[in-house]
């Protein structure tokens, strides 16, 4: 197969919260499909990704506002967050800054040269699937450095996600402190919430807001329309999306219920399968 760079088109972009089964995901089409698929990478030129990229750091690219404020640059730029899969090359090898670290073994290393990159990469993706649109209802074309043809949001039940998530980064799930690399990355993500309110005061109701606002932001850029169309031949129940990738003027194709949706199923509302060989079997 031929290089991908960076502004090459891939297939599918699968986001989702963490602990929402994206690492199976992940495995599943790779090892049971043989997709180029990486899980919270996007940097083909060093990861085998060309098909596509399962995230949730991703998300960002859904987001609401042209930029990103200026808290939320500096809280997901200040060091690489090895535990939450946000570190140098999540979306691409800065090319201006030196490959000895990595060479060395020093994978996650960090310096004001990767420190500086990084603010530049968020600031193109956030929200950059949203940005730009086009009179015609098109999707946008060249928004995003790393474009995507679809780009699904895949949802787990959410009290199994809570509880899954919560044995990660949760000491005592009804008290403080929340695992701090998670913390920070997403108050940089979704400064909105209400991180230092009553409501997010223990460890399991930090979770559930994010739980709730990463979601809801992913569900704005959905065209339930064509999701509605697309559900009763697109897969089982609990799966929307357009299959055809005519989601007009929104930013995500379609969502499904990772209980419900096996890796073909995932592959055929990605683009990699048409209808006429879904019919097939």
């Amino acid at each position: 197969r031929v290089a991908v760079e960076d502004g090459d088109c891939r297939q599918l972009l699968i986001v989702g919260t963490q602990s929402s089964g994206t690492t199976s995901t992940t495995h599943a089409l790779r090892f049971a499909l043989g997709l180029e698929v990486a899980h919270e990478n996007s940097d083909a030129s060093f990861s085998p990704c060309r098909d596509g990229t399962v995230s949730w750091v991703h998300g960002l690219r859904l987001l609401h506002g042209a930029a990103p404020p200026a808290e939320s640059v500096r809280g997901l730029c200040s060091r690489a967050f090895t535990r939450v899969g946000f570190y140098r090359d999540t979306f691409r090898w800065p090319a201006e800054c030196p490959e000895f670290p990595w060479r060395l073994g020093r994978w996650f290393a960090w310096d004001a040269c990767l420190e500086a990159a990084c603010e530049r990469i968020v600031r193109a993706n956030w929200g950059c699937a949203r940005r730009e649109l086009r009179a015609d209802g098109a999707p946008p074309r060249g928004s995003c450095p790393t474009p995507f043809a679809r780009t699904l949001l895949q949802v787990r039940h959410p009290l199994v996600t809570i509880a899954s998530l919560s044995a990660k980064v949760c000491d005592d799930p009804l008290a403080r402190p929340i695992e701090p690399e998670f913390a920070t990355v997403v108050r940089a993500l979704l400064p909105a919430g209400p991180w230092d309110g009553e409501a997010a005061r223990t460890c399991l109701g930090f979770i559930g807001w994010y739980w709730l606002l990463y979601n809801e932001a992913m569900v704005g850029a959905l065209d339930f329309e064509a999701a509605e169309r697309t559900a009763d031949r697109a897969a089982p129940t609990g799966v929307g999306g357009s299959a055809d990738g005519d989601g007009g003027e929104y930013a995500l194709s379609g969502w499904y219920r990772v209980e419900d949706t096996d890796a073909c199923q995932i592959a055929r509302l990605g683009g990699f399968v048409g209808e006429r060989d879904g019919a097939d079997g």
